[in-house]
């Protein structure tokens, strides 16, 4: 059971990065930073929730996993978006 992720997010902040209130970085349904040129996942990001679309933290590993396999394939020419995380 996750009861609260506290990302460690003082670099996303030096460089720049767009930040959620709760201080995880804001990322595009391709995990796109606001800065083009940076894409980030797991812990760290908040995502839409698969079934409410709030935008949420990610916390599971099953989630990064996924997130990992789908920017894998995105630069690989795939463009696929995640359906967001599934928070049980």
């Amino acid at each position: 059971i996750a009861l609260g992720v506290r990302p460690t997010s003082d670099l996303a902040r030096k460089t720049g990065l767009a930040l959620t209130a709760s201080g995880h970085i804001a990322v595009s349904e391709k995990f796109q930073t606001s800065v083009p040129t940076i894409f980030a996942v797991g812990d760290v990001v908040a995502v839409p929730d698969y079934f409410s679309k709030k935008i949420v933290p990610s916390c599971t590993w099953s989630d990064a996993m996924a997130q990992g396999a789908l920017l894998a394939q995105y630069f690989g020419q795939k463009s696929i978006a995640y359906a967001g995380a599934y928070r049980f």
